[in-house]
């Protein structure tokens, strides 16, 4: 990527819409749009002020005929999402305008725009760290309103403020220890020895409580991959189709019917709940349902959480027996169902395997207790309540937090221990690198643009 480039990207989906905008940045983007712009109050583009709007046509410069009729919005560097002067052109929403636009730009000199050059260029022009480059994405691709009010948070530098504080007390622990190497006879101003392990002491507290919300905070981005499990004709697509309010999962009184996975996404208090209905558990000679079997074994895996479902109105089986024998509880619960009916489960058995308060009892067919299954996701997700603070859902983030953790946990063990203060000074530094990590500060290139490659186009 050079930054020196005037670069152009389509900036909203393609295809067929009302409006389509092209962006424009760079140092040439005024006299590069200004070049095929044409305005009747023979404005120019140079000379507007930032953020105003003109209208006009685009004329190819040589015939002079129309490409489109636009509105054509300036910014003035430093005052732009990257940092660069810029312009949006909006256009007409049909791939042939645009493209015209596109073309006319190319043949002047412009590059096409690499994917999240745009928002590179912000993050290397100061606009904003890494970790807010990267929240751009999430809130484009948040899925619920709270995954989307997460990704805000972080634009708007949740977590970055959260780093920057706990590296400035590692930057005042760090000037400290090197200053007494320094000047080791001499007594210090600003800090004491008994500061510096406080200092470390508050930052590892901070850091580990920030490793907590991992799980939850990578639930709201991503959503939660929940797989229904359960022996054949236990209800599992009942359930699967009462959780999502419609008729997506065949039902029938037929073991087996369910052959292959169906996956589905609801949204559950703002948790983006991906529920995959399974086929049955049991020893068959069928090829098809075997196949199926082995696939509900590879997702059970990949779970996130895990819904077995129980039959009251049968004994409780071997087959039941053995699941509830494999799956995991801490990622587990049990639901029995069809409780409308006769029951005739042997409940004892079913608790000597999980707690009783992680049975949930239902009938899907009926909608009696659904409101307690999802209330028990939730919880189970999330915690009883939300958290506030920082929410940490970026696997990038969270190793980066642990390495920092290991480092500040092994400085503030070596200050205890009375270790020479230049192996706790590499320590600190070592933190700092991490954390450095997360806000772009200490960031290789090549991983940049890793990240930024993950960008669409006119991002």
């Amino acid at each position: 990527m050079n930054r020196e480039d005037t670069i152009a990207a389509l900036a909203t989906p393609p295809g067929i819409g009302a409006l389509g905008i092209i962006r424009v940045s760079g140092s040439g983007s005024h006299e590069q749009v200004g070049r095929i712009f044409k305005n009747p109050g023979k404005k120019r583009i140079k000379e507007m002020k930032g953020y105003t709007a003109a209208y006009g046509h685009i004329v190819e410069p040589g015939s002079g005929s129309v490409a489109d009729e636009v509105v054509v919005l300036v910014m003035h560097a430093p005052n732009s999402y990257t940092g660069e002067n810029m312009v949006e052109i909006i256009g007409h929403g049909g791939p042939v305008p645009l493209k015209s636009i596109l073309d006319l730009l190319l043949d002047g000199g412009v590059r096409l725009a690499e994917p999240g050059e745009f928002t590179r260029r912000a993050f290397f022009n100061g606009k904003m760290d890494l970790a807010q480059a990267e929240a751009v994405v999430d809130v484009i691709e948040a899925k619920t309103k709270q995954g989307l009010r997460l990704a805000l948070d972080h634009l708007g530098g949740s977590l970055s403020r959260f780093i920057r504080e706990s590296s400035d007390r590692l930057w005042e622990v760090l000037a400290y220890c090197e200053a007494s190497i320094d000047f080791p006879e001499d007594e210090l101003d600003g800090m004491s020895l008994e500061d510096v392990a406080s200092y470390l002491n508050q930052v590892e507290s901070d850091l580990e409580e920030a490793l907590a919300t991992y799980s939850r905070g990578r639930a709201l981005r991503e959503g939660v991959r929940t797989t229904i499990i359960g022996r054949p004709n236990v209800g599992k697509s009942t359930l699967l189709n009462a959780l999502l309010g419609e008729e997506r999962a065949l039902v029938t009184s037929v073991p087996g019917t369910t052959r292959d996975s169906v996956e589905e996404i609801i949204n559950l208090d703002g948790i983006p709940l991906r529920l995959i209905d399974t086929a049955g558990l049991r020893e068959t000679e069928d090829e098809v349902e075997k196949l199926g079997v082995d696939r509900t074994l590879k997702l059970l895996e990949r779970s996130d959480l895990i819904l077995a479902v129980l039959d009251s109105t049968t004994g409780f089986t071997v087959e039941d027996e053995k699941m509830l024998a494999t799956i995991p509880p801490e990622k587990s619960l049990v639901i029995v169902n069809k409780i409308d009916l006769e029951e005739k489960i042997d409940l004892s058995r079913v608790k000597g395997h999980f707690p009783e308060e992680e049975i949930l009892f239902i009938s899907a067919r009926e909608g009696q207790g659904l409101g307690n299954v999802r209330e028990a996701i939730r919880k189970r997700i999330i915690g009883t309540a939300d958290k506030e603070g920082i929410w940490v859902s970026n696997l990038r983030h969270e190793r980066a937090l642990k390495d920092a953790l290991k480092s500040v946990k092994a400085a503030r063990e070596g200050w205890q221990q009375g270790i020479t203060m230049d192996l706790v000074v590499v320590d600190i530094r070592g933190a700092l690198h991490h954390l450095g990590q997360i806000t772009g500060e200490t960031i290789s290139q090549d991983i940049s643009r890793e990240i930024f490659s993950r960008f669409c186009i006119g991002k």
